[in-house]
């Protein structure tokens, strides 16, 4: 193949040289006897075969007719034959063309292609170089065939961690690991799994949701006109309306994400008793670690977003002392890890309670147990909000983000050091509780004393199911 395109490059040279002139047929005037035709074969092999006699004129010594031959394209497109002169030498090399810059190849192709060439024949011969060389050393140092040594052997191996291609697959990992991160997957787990070579890192077991991405219409209100720090009594009611609105944008959000936890569960525990465990309480439990990564991803994002709110209100007075908020210092961190363990243990504990029932009395009644899983899901489905009135999923949203609001704004106070009085409003309808009517009434008090239900801030865990009352601050 090289000596045929070394031919065609030399043919197209002298055609070049010979001014590209068109081919000659010289057609005998007369007949020819078998003598003069074998002399005219032999000046035809003399005179015009080789890349020496392209396109050379003849000249014979009988009265000839000179006919003229037209130029093919390919005696002009020289350059075409290169094409299969490279794309043979690649089939030797086992290399794709546009490695070696192939005429025509663009820099994705050719950044491929390279990349294919180190995960490919490099990769596979080098494997096949490293086993003949332990194997003809064997008898000598006594090396392992396998790219492991054996006790007292030795073993010759390579290292390809730096050529273009292991390169590139790292980078494709990398770029990969946030997104299976972002799903809940504990970034130790995405380090072994994708072989991202980092060392493990504390934390790194736990898996986390990120919270703030919310379903399209469900995300908070982007307006950071709530006010909580030294309103006036005429503009509380604003205020509190202000922050409730903020608190239900979260709310939507949330309430699917307990939605597709519940759903989720309702296909573990139904298909667990239709397949004959009586036991649901096993199946329910299943499910607590997602529940505690969801909640716990749902209690930092909102304690962050309302604790910065305070923050920023508060920030003309608490910049010049250099005082910021850190939605993450230890106190938060405990509470929202027991917060968390609290919250799951509630929420599994009702769920065992109230499938249990309905198994109980689906055995009662004589159902069959796939019968008895069909009253499962219609029942995690009333949770889901299939029914009218019964909307479990929309309860839990609303107290998580009511509780871990509350702790946000409160906590952020607390850091300021400039706060030193609190107030507690209520919503100022019917549905209140009477005890939240009387924090109400107790007006401004001293920011670490209690209100009189014993509560230090609405949403701390006392009477904070549904609830919607919010805390307000005065700087001294």
């Amino acid at each position: 193949m090289v000596n045929t395109s070394n031919a065609g490059l030399e043919w197209h040279e002298n055609t070049i040289r010979k001014g590209a002139k068109p081919d000659l047929i010289l057609g005998p005037k007369n007949s020819l006897s078998a003598n003069q035709h074998r002399t005219l074969i032999d000046l035809l092999q003399k005179q015009a075969q080789g890349p020496g006699n392209a396109h050379r004129p003849l000249v014979p010594s009988e009265p000839m007719e000179i006919l003229v031959a037209s130029m093919s394209p390919a005696d002009l497109d020289f350059l075409s034959i290169f094409d299969p002169y490279e794309d043979g030498v690649c089939k030797v090399l086992h290399v794709h063309p546009e490695a070696i810059g192939k005429s025509g190849a663009t820099y994705e192709n050719k950044e491929w292609a390279i990349r294919a060439k180190w995960e490919g024949p490099v990769t596979s011969r080098t494997r096949e170089t490293r086993a003949m060389m332990n194997l003809c050393f064997a008898d000598k140092y006594g090396t392992a065939p396998a790219n492991v040594a054996r006790p007292n052997e030795l073993t010759l191996n390579y290292d390809l961690s730096d050529t273009p291609g292991a390169q590139a697959a790292r980078k494709e990992r990398l770029q990969l690991a946030p997104s299976i991160w972002a799903m809940g997957v504990p970034f130790n787990v995405v380090n072994e799994e994708l072989s991202l070579g980092f060392e493990p890192v504390e934390g790194g077991d736990v898996g986390y949701i990120p919270a703030t991405l919310l379903p399209v219409g469900s995300s908070p209100d982007t307006e950071r006109s709530v006010r909580v720090i030294n309103p006036s009594e005429k503009s509380m009611p604003v205020h509190r309306a202000l922050i409730e609105r903020r608190r239900q944008g979260w709310e939507r959000g949330v309430t699917e994400k307990v939605k597709d936890l519940f759903a989720a569960q309702r296909e573990i525990v139904a298909k667990a008793v239709a397949g004959g465990v009586i036991d649901t309480d096993v199946p329910i439990v299943s499910m607590s670690g997602e529940w505690r990564r969801v909640l716990t991803a749902i209690y930092r994002a909102v304690i962050e977003d309302f604790g910065n709110q305070v923050a920023e209100e508060l920030s003309p007075r608490t910049r010049a002392e250099g005082v910021e908020f850190d939605p993450w210092n230890s106190l938060i961190q405990d509470h929202v890890a027991t917060k968390t363990a609290e919250q799951v243990t509630l929420i599994q504990e009702t769920t065992k309670k109230a499938i249990r029932e309905v198994v109980l009395n689906g055995i009662d009644d004589g159902l069959s147990l796939v019968k008895v899983a069909r009253a499962i899901r219609e029942k995690f489905e009333e949770w889901e909000g299939a029914s009218p009135g019964v909307y479990r999923s929309a309860m839990i949203a609303r107290t998580e983000v009511h509780a871990a609001a509350g702790f946000a704004m409160h906590e952020s106070a607390r850091q300021s050091g400039v706060v030193n009085e609190k107030h507690w409003l209520d919503a100022g309808d019917d549905r209140v509780r009477d005890a939240h009517v009387t924090n109400t009434a107790a007006g401004w008090i001293a920011f670490d004393d209690v209100y009189p239900n014993g509560a230090s801030y609405p949403g701390d865990g006392t009477d904070d199911i549904n609830c919607r009352c919010v805390e307000m601050y005065r700087t001294r």
